[in-house]
């Protein structure tokens, strides 16, 4: 065989090869982008986890519960657990104070792990007293523990709310952020508790990014000033459950939010009138 028929058969060889890496490249490329946008989006639901969280944190840290504990308390509240125990290391580390008869450690709904505070029912209100004085300070996985008289049923969600009564409007506010919500309750039904103050532009109910599941809080934009502040001095409860709210400046979600039927905010009806809205505001100011 000549030389030059090598030659080509080698060049050939060489073309095909060049041609199916071109070919396979932009699948590579594209499946980079959409991992790249994944973990982007994940990264602004744990900030934002992160702040409901801190909110949900100052709101709790209003309430003295000294003051409003009663003095025949068997129930101590504890905070600071590493999110790794679990109810058995407790028991066993707060039977050293007294009988405990019940130990309730709320955990995450994504995880299943400690949420990081929790109660103990003793036998005797002192044995309560008694772990209180002994074991406020202690250490449980390094951490150390707050201990304190536990908030009587109700009266925490009563005092935050009267911590709020007196908070007044941010201007341009009309948006309200809801707290302590039935987990399944979807936006319909939250809707329609809230259309007795007015008009309704959108209703939005976070999920769980991993579970799919809801957090428990909501987000509810009127059409008014006034409804917003109508709503936001309210007593209102569904299916016995005290509903916390606060005023929430954003005037739209994160560009990640989903509904709970996993559809991008910005997909939606509503989302695509407003985003056009608040870009046609926005150009007006410059």
């Amino acid at each position: 065989m000549s030389v030059s028929k090598v030659d080509s058969k080698k060049r050939k060889k060489e073309k095909k090869k060049q041609v199916e890496e071109e070919e396979s490249e932009p699948p590579k490329k594209e499946k980079k982008k959409k991992k790249r946008k994944r973990d982007e989006e994940d990264a602004i639901d744990k900030k934002e986890e992160h702040k409901e969280e801190c909110v949900e944190a100052k709101l709790e840290d209003t309430v003295s519960q000294e003051a409003i504990c009663s003095t025949d308390n068997i129930t101590v509240y504890i905070e600071g657990l590493p999110y790794a125990s679990n109810e058995e290391e407790v028991r066993r580390l707060f039977a050293t104070a007294g009988t405990v008869s019940d130990v309730r450690l709320p955990r995450y709904q994504d995880s299943g792990r400690l949420r990081g505070y929790g109660h103990i029912d003793f036998a005797t209100s002192e044995e309560a007293a008694n772990a209180i004085v002994k074991m406020n300070g202690a250490t449980l996985g390094g951490r150390y523990l707050n201990v304190a008289p536990a908030v009587e049923k109700g009266a925490k969600v009563t005092a935050i709310k009267k911590s709020l009564s007196t908070k007044s409007r941010p201007p341009g506010c009309r948006t309200i952020f809801v707290k302590n919500l039935p987990y399944d309750i979807n936006e319909d039904a939250l809707r329609t508790v809230f259309l007795r103050f007015g008009k309704i532009v959108d209703v939005r109910i976070p999920i769980w990014n991993d579970t799919k599941r809801r957090k428990g809080v909501g987000y509810i934009q009127f059409a008014t000033d006034y409804a917003t502040e109508e709503a936001f001095k309210s007593e209102i409860t569904i299916r016995g459950r005290n509903l916390i709210l606060d005023f929430d400046s954003s005037q739209q979600p994160k560009a990640s939010f989903k509904t709970t039927q996993g559809v991008p905010w910005s997909k939606t009806k509503v989302g695509k009138r407003l985003t056009k809205h608040a870009k046609h505001a926005s150009a007006a100011a410059d």
